[in-house]
Protein backbone atom coordinates (compact mmCIF):
# COMPACT_ATOMS: atom_id res chain seq x y z
CA UNK A 1 0.00 0.00 0.00
CA UNK A 2 1.05 3.02 -1.15
CA UNK A 3 1.73 6.19 1.78
CA UNK A 4 0.54 9.10 -0.74
CA UNK A 5 -2.58 10.46 -2.34
CA UNK A 6 -3.80 8.68 -5.07
CA UNK A 7 -5.78 9.27 -8.29
CA UNK A 8 -9.03 7.79 -8.92
CA UNK A 9 -7.01 5.72 -11.85
CA UNK A 10 -4.70 4.77 -9.29
CA UNK A 11 -7.28 3.44 -7.05
CA UNK A 12 -9.15 1.67 -9.52
CA UNK A 13 -5.97 -0.11 -10.02
CA UNK A 14 -4.84 -0.51 -6.96
CA UNK A 15 -8.34 -2.27 -5.84
CA UNK A 16 -9.56 -3.72 -9.19
CA UNK A 17 -12.77 -2.12 -9.53
CA UNK A 18 -13.88 0.48 -11.78
CA UNK A 19 -14.25 4.29 -12.14
CA UNK A 20 -18.10 3.77 -11.63
CA UNK A 21 -18.12 1.62 -8.88
CA UNK A 22 -15.79 3.73 -6.99
CA UNK A 23 -18.53 6.26 -7.75
CA UNK A 24 -21.80 4.33 -6.97
CA UNK A 25 -19.82 4.10 -2.95
CA UNK A 26 -19.08 7.89 -3.09
CA UNK A 27 -23.33 7.82 -3.75
CA UNK A 28 -23.89 5.51 -1.07
CA UNK A 29 -21.89 7.53 1.13
CA UNK A 30 -19.09 4.60 1.49
CA UNK A 31 -15.89 6.46 0.43
CA UNK A 32 -14.84 9.58 -0.37
CA UNK A 33 -11.75 11.44 -2.27
CA UNK A 34 -9.46 12.95 0.49
CA UNK A 35 -8.71 15.89 -1.83
CA UNK A 36 -8.73 17.69 -5.37
CA UNK A 37 -5.30 17.95 -6.99
CA UNK A 38 -4.86 20.99 -8.68
CA UNK A 39 -6.14 20.14 -12.00
CA UNK A 40 -9.38 18.79 -10.45
CA UNK A 41 -8.67 15.24 -9.79
CA UNK A 42 -9.94 13.58 -7.05
CA UNK A 43 -7.41 12.17 -4.77
CA UNK A 44 -7.57 9.32 -2.47
CA UNK A 45 -5.55 8.39 0.77
CA UNK A 46 -4.42 4.55 1.61
CA UNK A 47 -7.61 4.90 4.15
CA UNK A 48 -10.28 5.17 1.30
CA UNK A 49 -8.40 2.05 -0.77
CA UNK A 50 -8.47 -0.13 2.25
CA UNK A 51 -12.55 0.89 2.96
CA UNK A 52 -12.89 0.11 -0.80
CA UNK A 53 -11.43 -3.55 -0.37
CA UNK A 54 -13.02 -4.14 2.68
CA UNK A 55 -16.82 -3.13 0.94
CA UNK A 56 -15.91 -5.57 -1.58
CA UNK A 57 -15.17 -8.41 0.79
CA UNK A 58 -18.80 -7.68 1.94
CA UNK A 59 -20.12 -7.79 -1.37
CA UNK A 60 -18.64 -11.05 -1.64
CA UNK A 61 -20.09 -12.22 1.64
CA UNK A 62 -23.86 -11.16 0.13
CA UNK A 63 -24.28 -8.00 1.48
CA UNK A 64 -26.21 -4.95 -0.44
CA UNK A 65 -24.44 -1.72 -0.32
CA UNK A 66 -27.68 -0.59 1.31
CA UNK A 67 -26.83 -3.28 4.44
CA UNK A 68 -22.82 -2.55 4.29
CA UNK A 69 -24.04 1.21 4.59
CA UNK A 70 -25.49 0.55 7.54
CA UNK A 71 -23.13 -1.13 9.31
CA UNK A 72 -20.99 1.61 9.06
CA UNK A 73 -23.25 2.92 12.29
CA UNK A 74 -23.37 0.03 13.92
CA UNK A 75 -21.68 -0.98 16.99
CA UNK A 76 -18.40 -3.57 16.83
CA UNK A 77 -21.08 -5.89 18.61
CA UNK A 78 -23.72 -5.60 16.48
CA UNK A 79 -21.27 -5.62 13.82
CA UNK A 80 -19.96 -8.97 14.92
CA UNK A 81 -23.66 -10.05 15.73
CA UNK A 82 -24.30 -9.57 11.90
CA UNK A 83 -21.14 -11.29 10.30
CA UNK A 84 -22.27 -14.04 12.60
CA UNK A 85 -25.35 -14.41 10.99
CA UNK A 86 -23.56 -14.08 7.76
CA UNK A 87 -21.12 -16.88 8.62
CA UNK A 88 -24.05 -19.58 9.78
CA UNK A 89 -25.94 -18.54 6.68
CA UNK A 90 -22.45 -19.17 4.55
CA UNK A 91 -22.54 -23.03 6.04
CA UNK A 92 -26.36 -23.45 5.67
CA UNK A 93 -25.66 -22.43 2.11
CA UNK A 94 -22.50 -24.65 1.69
CA UNK A 95 -24.66 -27.72 2.76
CA UNK A 96 -27.59 -27.46 0.37
CA UNK A 97 -25.19 -26.73 -2.64
CA UNK A 98 -23.18 -29.68 -1.42
CA UNK A 99 -26.89 -31.68 -1.65
CA UNK A 100 -27.79 -30.07 -4.80
CA UNK A 101 -24.21 -30.68 -6.73
CA UNK A 102 -25.01 -34.48 -5.61
CA UNK A 103 -28.34 -34.91 -6.45
CA UNK A 104 -27.22 -33.53 -10.25
CA UNK A 105 -24.55 -35.79 -10.10
CA UNK A 106 -27.01 -38.78 -9.30
CA UNK A 107 -29.22 -37.09 -12.56
CA UNK A 108 -26.28 -37.38 -14.60
CA UNK A 109 -25.22 -40.70 -14.21
CA UNK A 110 -29.06 -41.47 -14.43
CA UNK A 111 -28.74 -39.93 -18.17
CA UNK A 112 -26.02 -41.31 -18.85
CA UNK A 113 -27.15 -44.97 -18.63
CA UNK A 114 -29.86 -44.33 -20.81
Amino acid sequence: MRNDLMTLKEVCKETGVTRKIVQTYENYGLVKATTKNKYGYLLYDDAAVKKIKKIRLYQRFGYRLSEIAKLEYMTVDEQVMILKEKINNMYDNQSETAELIEMAEQLLENLRSY
